[in-house]
């Protein structure tokens, strides 16, 4: 009989098993059953200790009973994490004294990538994880001169070393006008933007950036979306890590925006980058999810 390792159900989906932790929880304790029964394991997941997860992108949930075999139930992609506290408790959650010790909770998200086009394609192929998480660069060439219409992981940069002129299109950090023809997808409409208010934020100086937002802030229930390093300097409950290379962040930046309206805060405020290379490309896909609604000091 031929063994299936769990690894390589998850390297044949496309993931890193390396990234993947994996948590086991047991019917035999009784908080963790009174949350299976309320169809609240994922709530029960998140709550967890201080400083738990050590830079996993998904956590597989196995569930044990009497024996030592333990059947898989989910797999959820890590998201925010906040101080545990009653504030962020879930409604109707049946183990409150949880929130009232020390630790963290974090938000997850069930790791189904097709759910969002059921009933909207006939077939979908799945090809696993994407290095970049952003769209393609889309290019109009005339006259050996190209124009960026929609930047992507390919840069201005990048084809500028293959000897050919290239412009940016003014839409790419501007509104669409209306007056021009559309040229390529992406240019006239918001994509991936949550319902709740966003704003960017950019300065050269990071430390003149950071004091900005903590300004905005104050006072208000915010959400900050920032680059790990500065995690800990926002004075906000609700944070979200989005990495810190440009890299990183174009790898998670669409994930973090379908999460945020999850907060249920009065504003998201976006650290900015700056608008050469693949900044360019977040820029334009973060100036359309805030509605153009931007500081740069």
């Amino acid at each position: 009989m031929a063994l299936l390792h769990f690894s390589d159900i998850l390297i044949n989906a496309g993931l890193d098993p390396a990234k993947v932790q994996l948590i086991r929880h047991a019917m035999n304790d009784k908080d963790f059953r009174a949350c299976y029964e309320k169809n609240m394991v994922k709530e029960y997941t998140g709550e967890q200790k201080k400083d738990f997860n050590k830079g996993y992108d998904y956590w597989a949930v196995f569930i044990s009973g009497k024996g030592t075999e333990a059947r898989f139930y989910k797999l959820y992609r890590v998201g925010a994490v906040v101080p545990r506290c009653l504030e962020v408790m879930p409604k109707d959650y049946p183990c409150p004294q949880a929130f009232e010790t020390p630790g963290d909770y974090y938000e997850l998200e069930y790791a189904d990538i097709l759910k969002e086009f059921d009933g909207k394609v006939s077939t979908i192929i799945d090809d696993g994880m994407v290095d970049i998480g952003l769209e393609s660069t889309v290019v109009r060439v005339i006259d050996n001169k190209a124009r960026i219409l929609r930047p992507g992981k390919i840069t201005k940069e990048d084809i500028e070393k293959l000897g050919i002129g290239v412009e940016i299109d003014k839409n790419i950090l501007g509104k669409y006008d209306g007056k021009e023809k559309v040229l390529s997808p992406g240019m006239k409409y918001r994509h991936y933007a949550p319902n709740t208010k966003c704003m960017m934020i950019y300065s050269k100086n990071e430390e003149s950036m950071v004091n900005k937002i903590n300004e905005l802030i104050k006072d208000k229930k915010a959400l900050v979306v920032c680059r790990d390093k500065n995690f800990d300097k926002y004075t906000t409950s609700y944070k979200i890590k989005m990495g810190n290379s440009l890299e990183e962040i174009a790898h998670n930046i669409f994930s973090i925006l379908r999460q945020v309206d999850k907060y249920n805060v009065d504003i998201v405020i976006i650290e900015g980058m700056q608008k050469d290379g693949l900044g360019l490309a977040l820029n334009n896909r973060l100036l359309r999810a805030c509605e153009y609604n931007y500081l740069e000091i």
